[in-house]
């Protein structure tokens, strides 16, 4: 016992010279901010010693002046200590002098800057008037309330008062903090003040005594502290250590536990789980910092409790992007690579297969960029899933351009030069084609044939001599560089040729759709192809924002240019994520867009944006007011039965449209060939149950469950879904009728379970809708309640308990079988003098009286 006493006291004094040669080897280099810190890590022994040798070696005067020159007050304290009191105050004022050229003014604030009373008195003793000088007053007054606030910092720690403490510490500037923190360590031990600091769990305080910690043996002061909390606590040192979310106490702590410690591996897990779920960024570096590769791997690859999911196949599935990154960029290069392709053994699915099936863009993206090389990211997107086909397919399978452009980027250059090349191959044999037939009768109207061939020839002049004969130098060169540039077109990007730069006789837009195909349309205006304007009917909403397009490439097909005016970056992101949207859908009931480029109007100078989708006859709102020929039952019951299957098609994606309406919904065809419904503008569209979303609706449709939830007046849509704008729906009304105030309650305390986007409100919604098509467009009050109990898809639907949406299929499709037969008439919607004006998908449309709000969380 007595040995080991002796073998500590000596490793103790051999601590204590190296830091008292490191002090002096600071001092020598004039090394001020090294000097200082090692300063505070030393005890009041050592720095007596280090200062006695700098006054033995260079004088006390020397000494004392290079303290004030540096305003180490603790030096100044120390040095003064060490010099005689009938020398202090000649030798004060014999430093101050030397200092300040004997200059009264920086003689005082020299002084007072060093906030020593023995100092401070001297300088008054040699200016006796300087005291009453204003400005020294005030010096004064701050120097009494910084020693007042040191003060009261020490009676919290003393009392044990930590909220008083942390109040303080918050309120009181750096130098105030490390003068108590160092009375602090130097009354009661190293350790002892870091255990006070790690059982109040105030990490400011922590940080700080660490700081004051010699580094040589920090990690045994840790230590110490944890098993002082342990003994006097109970637990493990681990999870003290995990209590302070410090990466230097975590690290002490899992490095004096061996690897195989059984609770100290369950406690990392625990933590470390905690960690990803709370997207704890910050907590988990610290863990994952003092755990060895073979540590985190193993960690990695654990599966999760009460899941089927590895921590990282679970981490990609919820798209936590900078907790994949933290987790992955722990790892060596070669280990990151083995760890994305890991399957777990459920499912089979590895973490880029779970970001891809949820289309986790940026987690995907964190992902492949954490590979090393090239070939790495490639062998990534080709691995085979369960299924049999690729990752590269999964993600083509997507339809979302983002994922899929990741995809291809992952790809080898060679890949993906082929795939350019074979998409550009592919466009110029479709122009060759096009080149051979004759205009439909439509499209010769807005273009002549001279200009349809000008058009396509400008793509081809490759491909013939003699046109590019026809050319200068210049012209070729010019003509290169946007074939160039469509060449390169990432899936869903698009290539604007304006007819002013070009030369064309009108402005062309190349496409690159989500399969990559590369689609030319050419937009035509309203103008005929004699250049006179043709007259068309501008329609209410946001048709008069579009104008009329046509892809030429392939068979003709008039599209409808809907023109949006973005007013920042988020505005381009959902135009962006509602034609993501219409792709994802891949039904004949949802109308697909086309995304097209970015401009600027030359005009006005502000960004526009173009969305294609095919030329509709009307809008279902129009169909259903026209008041010519009227639709027979069966039109009716197949324009419903497209309504219900389009519902279906979002709901069995996980989607909920959020905006159902009959101007919401365009209709194809004529009555002779039948009609066909699309539904169209996804801009509130939102996935269901999405709780960083509210659910939402078009005031005349809104569901009883939508104006209960809105109806408390903070709410983000209390006004539009107040009385005033929607008491007079069907919805509204029964919403406050007294009999389902059970359903709603005035106390609001039913509103939390209704706050996410609901396929129950679509529902609702689709209701609505089928009564309007039944009903020529007239919305249902409460008189009609009896009519619709004795329907039965729409009592499924216009009720508390709402049917699903495959239930209603199956009613409305058992009906039609029941009561097929053949129409008596063969009606039109439009006569010849209505001025038949073609209809197009609204994307973002312009605000109505009645129309949706915007969705306040986007």
């Amino acid at each position: 016992m007595g040995d080991e006493k002796d073998s500590v006291a000596s490793s103790n004094t051999e601590l204590q010279k190296q830091q008292e040669e490191a002090l002096w080897d600071a001092f020598s280099a004039n090394n001020i901010m090294r000097f200082r810190g090692l300063l505070d890590s030393s005890n009041l022994e050592t720095q007596s010693i280090v200062m006695k040798r700098i006054m033995d070696t260079h004088g006390q005067a020397k000494a004392l002046a290079w303290a004030l020159r540096n305003n180490t007050q603790e030096i100044i304290e120390i040095v003064l200590n060490l010099i005689p009191e009938s020398d202090k105050n000649n030798l004060i004022l014999e430093v101050l002098t030397q200092l300040t050229l004997g200059d009264e003014d920086q003689f005082l604030k020299q002084a007072l800057h060093s906030k020593n009373t023995e100092i401070i008195q001297a300088a008054f003793r040699a200016f006796p008037d300087a005291e009453k000088s204003p400005w020294v007053q005030k010096e004064l007054e701050a120097q009494k309330l910084e020693k007042k606030m040191q003060e009261d910092l020490w009676d919290a720690f003393s009392t044990n008062n930590i909220m008083r403490f942390r109040e303080l510490l918050y309120s009181s500037d750096s130098e105030t903090q490390s003068f108590v923190m160092r009375k602090i360590r130097d009354t009661h031990g190293q350790a002892r003040a870091l255990a006070w600091a790690l059982r109040n769990n105030v990490p400011e305080i922590i940080e700080m005594v660490l700081n004051f910690l010699p580094e040589s043996n920090k990690n045994s002061l840790i230590l110490e502290a944890l098993n002082q909390l342990a003994l006097k606590d109970g637990g493990n040192i681990v999870k003290k250590a995990l209590r302070s979310k410090n990466a230097a106490i975590i690290k002490a702590a899992f490095n004096a536990l061996p690897a195989d410690d059984a609770e100290k591996n369950t406690l990392v897990e625990k933590a470390v789980i905690e960690a990803v779920e709370q997207q704890d960024v910050f907590m988990l570096k610290c863990i994952l910092d003092a755990l060895s590769e073979a540590e985190i791997i193993a960690l990695l690859n654990k599966t999760i409790t009460n899941t089927t999911h590895t921590l990282l196949t679970f981490t990609a599935l919820c798209g936590y992007t900078e907790i994949l990154k933290t987790l992955l960029y722990t790892l060596p290069e070669a280990a990151r690579a083995a760890a994305l392709n890991q399957r777990e053994k459920a499912q089979g699915c590895t973490p880029i297969m779970c970001a891809i099936y949820n289309e986790h863009v940026n987690a995907l993206e964190a992902m492949l960029d954490s590979l090393p090389n090239k070939q790495a990211k490639s062998d990534a997107i080709h691995q085979e899933t369960l299924g049999g086909f690729r990752i590269y397919d999964m993600a083509m399978a997507t339809k979302n351009t983002s994922i899929i452009n990741i995809a291809i980027s992952a790809l080898l250059n060679e890949e993906q030069e082929n795939l350019r090349k074979n998409a550009m191959d592919q466009l110029l044999l479709r122009l060759e084609i096009a080149k051979t037939r004759p205009l439909s009768e439509e499209l010769s109207k807005v273009l002549s044939r001279a200009a349809f061939i000008e058009i396509i020839n400008y793509f081809l002049i490759n491909q013939d001599e003699e046109l590019s004969a026809q050319l200068n130098d210049d012209e070729k060169k010019k003509n290169q560089a946007h074939l160039d540039k469509i060449v390169t077109l990432k899936r869903g990007e698009a290539y604007r040729l304006a007819k002013e730069s070009s030369g064309l006789p009108r402005t062309v837009n190349i496409l690159c759709g989500v399969d990559g195909e590369l689609q030319l349309i050419v937009e035509t205006k309203s103008k005929l192809a004699d250049d006179t304007k043709q007259q068309l009917l501008i329609k209410k909403g946001a048709y008069k924002t579009g104008k009329p397009a046509w892809r030429i490439d392939s068979e003709e097909a008039q599209l409808f240019n809907l023109v949006t005016r973005p007013e920042g970056e988020s505005d381009i992101k959902n135009v962006r994520a509602e034609v993501d949207i219409s792709r994802k859908m891949v039904s004949t009931e949802v109308a697909e867009y086309q995304l097209g480029v970015l401009f600027h109007d030359k005009r006005t100078g502000k960004a526009k944006i173009s969305v294609y989708a095919v030329m509709a006859e009307a809008n279902l709102e129009d169909v259903l007011s026209s008041k010519i020929y009227p639709l027979s039952q069966n039109q009716k019951d197949s324009l419903i039965l497209d309504l219900v299957k389009g519902v279906k098609t979002f709901h069995d994606k996980g989607y909920v449209h959020q905006d159902l309406k009959p101007n919401n919904a365009l209709v194809y065809g004529n009555a002779t060939e039948g009609y066909h419904l699309k539904l169209i503008d996804f801009g509130l569209t939102q996935k269901q149950g999405d709780s960083t979303k509210e659910p939402l609706a078009t005031a005349t449709h809104v569901s009883p469950e939508i104006a209960y939830y809105f109806s408390a007046p903070n709410s983000s849509q209390y006004s539009y879904f107040s009385a005033s704008n929607c008491g007079d729906t069907l919805g509204y009304q029964l919403y406050k009728a007294k009999e389902n105030a059970k359903l709603f309650p005035e106390d609001g305390s039913k509103r939390g379970a209704l706050s996410d986007p609901d396929t129950a409100n679509d529902m609702w919604a689709l209701g609505i809708v089928i009564f309007q098509i039944q009903h020529k467009g007239r919305l249902p009050t409460m008189r009609d309640l009896r009519e619709i109990q004795g329907d039965p898809l729409l009592k499924g639907l216009l009720n508390p308990d709402r049917s699903q949406i495959d239930t209603a299929l199956q009613i409305h499709q058992a009906k039609i079988a029941q009561t097929l037969q053949k129409p008596t008439a063969a009606p039109v919607i439009f006569s010849e003098k209505s001025s038949k004006q073609p209809s197009t998908p609204p994307v973002s449309p312009e605000p109505e009286k009645h129309t949706h709000p915007k969705n306040p969380t986007a």
